[in-house]
Formats: C-alpha cells, structure tokens, sequence
C-alpha cells in the first residue's frame, strides 16, 4: 500500500485573456489517498515459479503530480498487472 496525505500546489502562472498576457494566482489541492498493490507467486515445480503483480488494485484515480491550472497534472498508473513466469536449471 502506498499512501499519500493531502498535498496542494500554489503559485501563479501566465494567461493570455482578451486584455493581454495576465498572471492569476492558482491554488489546486488534493485529499489524501492511499493505493493498494498485490503479489501472489505459485512455485508451478522445482524449475518454475508463477507470480502475478496487480499495482493499483481498487482502480483509484488520484494525481501522482499537481502542477498548473493548465499543465503537468499527471494522473496516477490505472490498475495494471504483470505476470511473470522464471525458470532455474
């Protein structure tokens, strides 16, 4: 599980409105979160072992990153999972 308190971004950033180029103030927050992520490993034989890695489990969305009103707000990773299978001889 990866947890996050409430976090926010200020500051001012450049806007062009009808009367020219202006710098409002912005303020963007976010609650806290928390993401949760599972592993599970199967030992298939002596040779080969099976694990499955689901990351984001629940499907949370949240921003991994505030930025701007207009840019670099980034969006946490949707649920994704990989499965791996490893041999050893």
């Amino acid at each position: 599980m990866t947890a996050k308190s409430e976090h926010a971004n200020t500051g001012t950033y450049w806007v062009l409105t009808d009367a020219g180029w202006t710098q409002p103030p912005f303020e963007i927050k976010q609650g806290g979160y928390a993401v949760w992520d599972a592993h599970v490993n199967y030992q298939v034989s002596n040779h080969w072992d099976l694990g499955l890695n689901v990351n984001n489990v629940f499907d949370k969305n949240y921003y991994a990153t505030l930025g701007r009103p207009s840019d670099s707000n980034w969006y946490g990773a949707p649920r994704n999972a990989t499965l791996t299978l490893r041999g050893q001889f």
